[in-house]
């Protein structure tokens, strides 16, 4: 296992910082987020690629997969915010060498929220934390 997710998570929050949103991002799940918009981010997965270990078996490479939860509160343009800040987010992870395996608009639970984005980005790691473009 290849635990990259402070790195990734560091990497987010500047860039979401430097977009204008400080102080949205976490990777502990809350059912309803403290303060909107709000950004629940986490490495959700972590699997070998069998197919790259070296002669003695040893594991190379992992697929990484982190997803982004985006929610907003706006009664006006709450799914254009969403949306913007997706576009932060994914900038970002394609820079780092991670594709986007889906982004998808996600049903509000709760009244405390009007709109929620869904994304999942995978990517390749190396031992050395390595992130290769795919």
């Amino acid at each position: 296992m290849t635990d990259i997710e402070n790195i990734i998570i560091n990497r987010i929050d500047n860039a979401l910082s430097s977009a204008g949103y400080k102080d949205i991002l976490g990777s502990s799940y809350q059912e309803i987020p403290a303060s909107f918009p709000w950004v629940f981010f986490e490495q959700s997965d972590d699997y070998e690629r069998v197919t790259h270990h070296s002669s003695s078996r040893t594991n190379n490479f992992d697929t990484v997969v982190f997803e982004a939860d985006i929610y907003s509160n706006k009664v006006n343009g709450s799914k254009g915010e969403c949306k913007a800040i997706l576009k932060v987010i994914d900038d970002e992870m394609v820079s780092l060498g991670f594709e986007r395996a889906t982004a998808q608009p996600m049903r509000p639970t709760s009244d405390m929220y009007k709109a929620r984005l869904f994304a999942r980005y995978r990517g390749v790691v190396d031992s050395n934390k390595y992130i290769y473009h795919t």
